[in-house]
């Protein structure tokens, strides 16, 4: 039985996608050059768009995007960014992109209830920024039984470029949104 410290972890692993593919994500990122902070964008989404504007704006020490379409995911988006400099200066720019289009992968589900499953998938992909494709999903119960009100999963997200993302996850009470 896993402690309630990693379970504890698994559940906050796991909200921060949830909550942005509900278009609820309100959270900061550390980045190379500063922090970044994103309203009602999905992590993969806000990660790539953060990497993309410091990127322009080398030494920046805090950048603040807000999505200003109702969703910015891995379908595309566009809102403002707020970019401070090192000297207190702040540059306010646009952004926009065309993220990945195309319906996701049937997950493969093993060992739980296939809602349980796709709110995990769906949950989880909402962390890969939006220029990697997703080929396949993969689903694992690792409780002793999963139910659409309470578990724990192992998710695997298999990329284009053959690289794998591995993450786990939690859930307790009312079904997942």
């Amino acid at each position: 039985m896993r402690g309630e410290g990693i379970r504890l972890g698994l559940l906050l692993t796991a909200a921060a996608p949830l909550l942005a593919g509900c278009g609820l994500f309100l959270g900061t990122v550390t980045q190379r050059s500063g922090s970044t902070s994103c309203e009602n964008m999905a992590g993969g989404a806000c990660q790539e768009q953060a990497d993309q504007i410091s990127a322009r704006h080398r030494g920046a020490t805090q950048i603040d995007l807000k999505c200003s379409v109702p969703t910015c995911d891995r379908n595309g988006g566009s809102g403002t960014a707020v970019v401070t400099m090192p000297d207190g200066t702040t540059l306010n720019e646009v952004f926009t992109y065309v993220g990945v289009q195309g319906a996701l992968p049937v997950p493969i589900c093993k060992g739980l209830p296939i809602d349980a499953c796709q709110n995990a998938a769906s949950g989880s992909v909402d962390g890969i920024v939006p220029s990697k494709r997703v080929v396949a999903i993969e689903v694992t119960c690792t409780a002793p039984v999963c139910l659409v009100s309470k578990g724990e999963a192992d998710v695997t997200i298999s990329l284009s470029d053959g690289s794998k993302q591995e993450s786990g996850m939690g859930w307790e009470g009312a079904a997942q949104p």
